[in-house]
């Protein structure tokens, strides 16, 4: 994957992230639904899974997994984590952090500190940056300075309208997601589609299908209390 015309930025890269940070604060939905439907290749075997995933920003999120009947789902209310097996809570605990909801929206309803500070989590260090030319357009990357450099944790914006396109790092392969496909929806910049690469070899194709932004939800459906009364599909 051939990036072109690396530069330093201009300016300095804490005000080149904040411009990102405030571009969609206004405008960004406080709500949203959508089905993943993910093709897994893993050593030459494929698989497939479905996840459905909703939200109300910026604390409440559900996440579940397979067919809805199977009753396997995780709430995340504030700080809290609830998993359930079977419609039966199996796990309480403290929600991990989660850089996809960070970037595909929950970092506008954050203070600039805390967005940073949550971005150091990941070892990103925002104070570091570059820009290049991806796929035919400009892009703003935070976390590294060398163009050469595809194993420190970074992250890569659209220089234009500023939404997440990359996300790199290093694991047991290097870690290298990419959202595609952008398109506005309700007003709203979100990718159609998902592609995670581990040293370099597709190793997940996710598609985002049926995708909602600021739909009225009720309340209940993030409640553990009341698991399995209501679903956001419902």
């Amino acid at each position: 994957m051939l990036v072109l015309q690396s530069q330093s930025f201009a300016q300095t890269t804490e005000s080149k992230f904040k411009a990102v940070w405030q571009k969609h604060r206004d405008t960004w939905a406080k709500s949203f639904t959508w089905q993943e439907h993910t093709v897994v290749t893993d050593y030459k075997q494929v698989s497939e899974n479905d996840v459905y995933r909703a939200g109300i920003l910026p604390d409440k999120f559900r996440e579940d997994r397979g067919s809805l009947d199977d009753g396997n789902a995780e709430l995340q209310v504030g700080s809290a984590s609830f998993t359930f097996k079977k419609y039966k809570q199996a796990h309480k605990g403290l929600a991990s952090a989660n850089i996809e909801e960070l970037i595909l929206g929950r970092l506008y309803f954050q203070s600039f500190d805390a967005v940073k500070s949550e971005f150091g989590k990941f070892k990103i260090d925002i104070t570091k940056g570059r820009t290049a030319t991806w796929k035919g357009r400009k892009v703003l990357i935070f976390g590294v300075t060398n163009p050469i450099d595809t194993v420190s944790e970074q992250i890569w914006y659209d220089a234009t309208e500023l939404y997440p396109v990359r996300w790199m790092y290093q694991s047991t392969q290097d870690q290298d997601i990419q959202y595609l496909g952008y398109r506005k929806i309700n007003g709203v910049w979100f990718p159609s589609d998902r592609k995670v690469y581990g040293n370099r070899k597709l190793r997940q194709h996710t598609k985002f299908l049926h995708v909602s932004f600021n739909s009225e939800l009720n309340p209940a459906i993030f409640d553990p209390e009341q698991f399995g009364s209501y679903h956001w599909l419902q």
